[in-house]
């Protein structure tokens, strides 16, 4: 599936969901990226370096600990060698000195030893007897050898030591190891420069020999040879100094192929892959990663590409969710404000600077906790959860509603708080009106008669329950039949119009004044008793009398029924006790003030 019918699918189903609070910074998919390729190929290679040092450093160890054990086997070979020709060469002296000493020929024995001491290369040659001394000094041998012949086969030298006086200078246990081994190589430093090679092989014996000299001897002595190294050094540095070149040069070609391979086939797709990451960072969802190849950095970029299809499939559909979501909030009537986990504001719409009447800077200035500038409120009502907080208050003139909270996740953390602010002055003055509607006459802008049925109820029962007095006011205007025949409706409604506006002036707050119904109205006078209740009725029958309306002079009766006389305990007790004492003022004249009593009420049910 490609990634636009992924992104197609992954629409429709986004647009059944439910919309969530999104905070989805970052920027657009289309924006370019900033940082140019220079930088991020010198960061790339100096990835390849690494990882070309790392491996070549491996290869490197390898070919050196290789060529160090090659160069101690040549060295152990060369050595090997030369230590062969002077084993060789110690056969040929035993040889040569076997021949000279059976022609009788001793003294040449002795001269050819001398002149191989003058040899190039050969610094020091000595043949030594069994016993440890040194041979052709003394005429030792040459006594034993013509004491056995019994005859004189050799000549004795004159000018040689004798015999005794020649001390021993080998050990005879080295003189046996030299015997049983055929021969032993000695390697020293015989000055600061040079090395020396002591050779020691033994004299091999044969029948022939031991017919001069004692029967049973393995050998007949030992030949000692010291030459120089210089020449197998020279060799031997020669070989290292070759085998330095060929590891270099290895080493160079080795590091250029592995250059060659790393940079084709991991640096290089690395850094495709590291360019679209940073691409698609600074908002490049169309980048994608060449696919090369079944290995593993192919896979990967596979399943980059299909991740990153994903991704931009889902940045698509947070896109329109926060479009969505901006549009809301810009377009919200309700002032929205939020806040990070550490408190700062990061958030204010259009309608909450309008509500407040603050800017955005204000607002973020002043911190969430100074949204209404009382800091207390705010974090009550956070810590209260908004339990027991009043659900409007008055700012700058203005009754708003607020609901605030504090937005924790899963694991308890503090996310952030939010705020919602409306600003329901007009509800609330609309409510007040269709209050007022609901509870007040039209024409007269009295308390209605539902209204005052609530009202007489609710301060009887307060009477009751605190043992106070309550008084009920029933009143109408005398003759208004006569005023509307006489004068017509109109005038009739400006005669009430003008009692309740008196009524309305003379009466306290705590007290209701109400319009019963046609020309009769009714006053509710709380924690009022009988006698100040008479005295409230004549002061407002007096100045009814003394007003005219329109020129017409207008009176009122009243009836006055008071808890807790007459045991009254019902509203509508009140009201027929009230009405009672109404009828009895105007059968006694009209314009009178008369209070309830049980015969008058007695008087009013007969």
């Amino acid at each position: 599936m490609t990634c636009e019918h992924r992104n197609a699918a992954r629409a429709q189903h986004e647009a059944a969901q439910p919309l969530s609070f999104i905070k989805f910074p970052g920027k657009s998919p289309t924006q370019p990226a900033d940082v140019s390729k220079m930088d991020l190929l010198v960061r790339f290679r100096s990835i390849g370096t690494r990882i070309l040092v790392l491996v070549g450093l491996a290869v490197l160890v390898g070919l050196v600990v290789q060529m160090f054990f090659f160069l101690k086997h040549q060295e152990r070979t060369i050595l090997d060698q030369n230590e062969r020709t002077m084993g060789i060469l110690a056969e040929s002296v035993s040889q040569t000195l076997q021949t000279a000493m059976l022609s009788g020929n001793a003294s040449d024995a002795q001269e050819f030893s001398e002149h191989l001491g003058e040899v190039p290369g050969v610094i020091d040659f000595r043949i030594y007897r069994l016993d440890g001394r040194e041979a052709f000094k003394d005429n030792l041998t040459i006594h034993a050898v013509n004491t056995k012949l019994d005859d004189t086969a050799f000549e004795i030298d004159p000018e040689r030591k004798p015999g005794p006086e020649a001390m021993p200078s080998l050990e005879p246990a080295f003189i046996d190891r030299v015997i049983k081994q055929k021969h032993i190589a000695e390697y020293n430093q015989s000055s600061d420069t040079e090395r020396t090679l002591t050779f020691w092989s033994r004299v091999q014996t044969s029948e022939v020999c031991q017919g001069c000299h004692v029967e049973g001897e393995q050998a007949r002595g030992l030949i000692r040879l010291v030459t120089s190294l210089s020449k197998v050094e020279s060799e031997i540095n020669d070989t290292r100094m070759w085998a330095v070149i060929i590891l270099v040069t290895a080493t160079m070609v080795i590091f250029l192929l592995i250059w060659v391979l790393i940079r084709g086939s991991v640096v290089k797709p690395i850094q495709e892959m590291s360019l679209a990451m940073h691409s698609i960072s600074e908002g490049d969802w169309d980048q994608r990663v060449p696919e090369h190849g079944d290995d593993e950095l192919a896979n990967m970029a596979r399943t980059f590409n299909q991740m990153i299809c994903e991704l931009k499939s889902t940045y698509d559909g947070l896109d329109r969710e926060r479009n969505k979501l901006s549009t809301i909030i810009l377009s919200a009537k309700e002032g929205m404000i939020a806040t990070d986990p550490e408190g700062k504001v990061v958030l204010v719409n259009p309608a909450a600077e309008r509500i407040l009447d603050k800017s955005d800077v204000e607002i973020r200035d002043g911190g969430f906790f100074n949204l209404i500038d009382d800091p207390d409120f705010i974090k009550a009502y956070l810590d209260k959860h908004g339990i027991d907080m009043p659900d409007v208050v008055l700012y700058k003139h203005k009754m708003l509603n607020i609901y605030a909270d504090t937005i924790k996740d899963e694991a308890g953390r503090t996310v952030g708080s939010a705020a919602l602010i409306r600003d329901v002055t007009e509800e609330k003055q609309l409510e007040q009106k269709l209050r007022e509607l609901s509870t007040t006459d039209g024409l007269t802008r009295l308390i209605n008669r539902r209204r005052m049925d609530e009202l007489l109820a609710e301060e009887l029962s307060r009477a009751v329950r605190y043992h106070q007095n309550l008084s009920v006011l029933l009143l109408d205007v005398d003759h208004f039949k006569k005023f509307n025949d006489t004068y017509g409706h109109e005038q009739g409604d400006r005669v009430l119009i003008a009692l309740a506006a008196e009524m309305k002036d003379y009466f306290r707050n705590i007290d209701h004044p109400c319009r019963y119904g046609g020309e009769e109205f009714c006053v509710i006078l709380p924690n009022t008793h009988s006698e100040g209740a008479v005295k409230v009725a004549e002061r407002l029958r007096e100045r009814i009398a003394e007003r005219e309306v329109d020129g017409l002079r207008v009176t009122i009766s009243i009836g006055v029924s008071t808890y807790p006389d007459l045991s009254l305990k019902k509203p509508d007790e009140m009201i027929r006790a009230a009405d009672a004492a109404l009828y009895e003022s105007k059968r006694r004249g009209r314009n009178k003030v008369t209070a309830a009593s049980a015969e008058i009420s007695a008087k009013a049910e007969k």
